[in-house]
């Protein structure tokens, strides 16, 4: 079987144009492409069933898997490796049910139907200075949307668990934490509204949009919050607000509807999580390889109480990414680190310091204290959990 290996002088768009550039020139001689990261792993039978699958269904465009997180050596990669595993299968068979035909593409470990993504899947330059205009930085979400408004089917195949793929090795190299996708979904914001899109295509526009524009709500949602505790504490209520009035008015709480939405946030993030836990101990290969019963429930309590300290980290993370794109900053698409050396106390402080001033700021709040804290300490202890072989040989004895 020949093999080409093809390397572009000039990266224009990077990715997507890498892809643009292949389709262009040599699209014509493949039925299905499939698309990987550098980190990503697939065997034959499973690049074979996708093949199937596309023959079987001649108006699918897209099949979008759901790989698994492998090679994990810091703390940080194993919890995301656990909550991949553990919740990872929940999520995706409940996005695939959802969805349906209008699924989503993540950019890799999918199958592509050549001709159709050639007929609907050009991509504008958006108009506009930078960053909001210019090449389409997170262009899986669009090509997806792109392909069903032609007519294409665009499904998940929650069901093809041997492709897999490394996590990131630490916080500050979370895909939450980098600038070039907090760009490219909020560029998405000049692509939501274009006509013909499907209306669960815009969903998953929206939601990627949403996904950073939440952190902002959040920390406004905080700000106000102190300022009222603020304002509670320096300015006494006035209880008689107008001119003719026998009974004061008492600052009214509603503690039952506070009580509601917090729950109802509680249900919300914990559901998918129970049922990933409870698949988990139902599960002989999960619970033989996260340690028994006992292992899989610490694992769980561990990933569930770190991950809560670290959202106000990444919330502040996020706001500092989406301020800049706001202010008119380029963030640009820099090459990923994919090495598992640890962090340094130093690299962790020059990654962390603002978290620690906004907790400081913020009057000693224990949730941002104990996050600021507690990442801080994560990222130094982040060092490589196992050593001796090489990334391949490890990937390929636990992909086997």
């Amino acid at each position: 079987m020949p093999v080409w290996y093809r390397r572009r002088w000039l990266n224009v768009a990077r990715k997507s144009g890498n892809i643009e550039d292949f389709v262009t020139r040599w699209g014509g001689r493949y039925d299905h492409m499939i698309v990987l990261d550098a980190d990503s792993l697939i065997d034959a039978p499973t690049l074979k069933r996708l093949v199937q699958a596309m023959q079987a269904d001649p108006k699918l465009g897209i099949l979008q898997t759901a790989p698994q997180l492998i090679g994990a050596k810091t703390f940080f990669a194993r919890l995301q490796q656990f909550a991949a595993c553990v919740y990872g299968p929940v999520i995706t068979r409940g996005l695939s049910a959802w969805s349906g035909d209008s699924g989503n593409y993540w950019g890799h470990n999918a199958i592509i139907r050549v001709s159709a993504f050639a007929q609907y899947c050009g991509l504008p330059k958006l108009k506009g200075r930078k960053p909001f205009g210019g090449f389409v930085l997170s262009h899986d979400f669009v090509e997806a949307a792109l392909m069903r408004r032609g007519g294409w089917k665009v499904r998940h195949g929650h069901r093809l668990r041997r492709l897999v793929e490394e996590s990131p090795a630490h916080a500050d190299r979370h895909r939450g934490s980098r600038p070039p996708l907090a760009q490219g979904n909020l560029q998405h914001m000049k692509i939501i509204g274009s006509a013909g899109l499907r209306f669960i295509s815009r969903m998953h526009l929206g939601v990627g949009i949403m996904s950073y524009l939440s952190s902002p709500l959040w920390l406004l949602m905080i700000t106000i919050g102190f300022a009222l505790a603020i304002q509670s504490r320096l300015i006494r209520p006035e209880y008689f607000s107008h001119d003719f009035q026998l009974f004061p008015t008492w600052p009214r709480f509603d503690v039952a509807l506070m009580m509601a939405l917090f729950w109802f946030s509680m249900l919300v993030l914990l559901i998918p999580k129970t049922i990933g836990l409870i698949r988990a101990l139902l599960s002989k290969r999960i619970r033989r390889g996260a340690g028994g019963v006992i292992g899989v429930t610490a694992s769980f309590l561990l990933e569930a109480i770190l991950s809560a300290l670290y959202a106000p980290i990444l919330m502040v993370v996020q706001c500092r990414h989406v301020f800049e794109v706001f202010l008119g900053r380029d963030s640009g698409w820099k090459p990923q680190r994919r090495d598992s050396v640890g962090t340094t106390w130093s690299d962790a402080w020059h990654f962390h310091r603002r978290q620690h001033a906004v907790e400081l700021c913020h009057g000693g709040d224990r949730l941002f204290h104990l996050a600021a804290v507690a990442c801080l300490g994560v990222a130094c202890t982040a060092r490589p959990v196992s050593r001796g072989a090489s990334v391949a040989a490890q990937r390929q004895r636990e992909f086997g």
